[in-house]
């Protein structure tokens, strides 16, 4: 049973609107955390039905004190979660080099990425891997800061 308002102490950034992603499609907005302790990125990776076995997607979190100069998070700075592990030859897709969120080619997947580095601003690229070219992907990506230092948050 929820009881406790979350809306205030939190805030929401639509990083990617909803896209069918054909290549690569980095972040239309980064997530800034000024005045906050938390970050939660949510990636929806839809069902593509054109995917082959080939197709998988590489997702790339990066950070910035500037909002300029990026670099990838080290993976001790973020928790993954959402699918299994990504399968030799199915639909999926790898965060930061690690297999650590994929699915088969008939699911659609929810990933979680926590993130617990220090840096100001965070950014999400994915990068499309097909030998058959026919990635068309929904996909969307929504960032929330939490933790306000001082809230209410909105």
């Amino acid at each position: 049973m929820a009881c406790k308002d979350l809306i205030q102490n939190t805030k929401c950034t639509r990083m990617i609107h909803a896209v069918a992603a054909a290549a690569t499609t980095a972040s239309a907005a980064p997530l800034d955390l000024l005045g906050y302790d938390s970050a939660l990125i949510l990636i929806d990776i839809g069902v593509d039905a054109a995917a082959d076995a080939d197709d998988y997607w590489t997702i790339t979190l990066t950070e910035s004190d500037d909002d300029s100069t990026y670099t990838n998070v080290a993976a001790a700075d973020m928790i993954v979660t959402g699918g299994g592990a990504l399968a030799a030859a199915g639909f999926g897709a790898i965060v930061n080099g690690t297999a650590s969120a994929g699915v088969s080619l008939a699911d659609d997947i929810l990933i979680q990425i926590a993130y617990i580095g220090d840096k100001r601003y965070l950014e999400v690229t994915f990068t499309g891997t097909s030998t058959t070219a026919d990635l068309a992907t929904p996909i969307s990506v929504i960032g929330i800061a939490g933790h306000p230092i001082a809230g209410p948050a909105s």
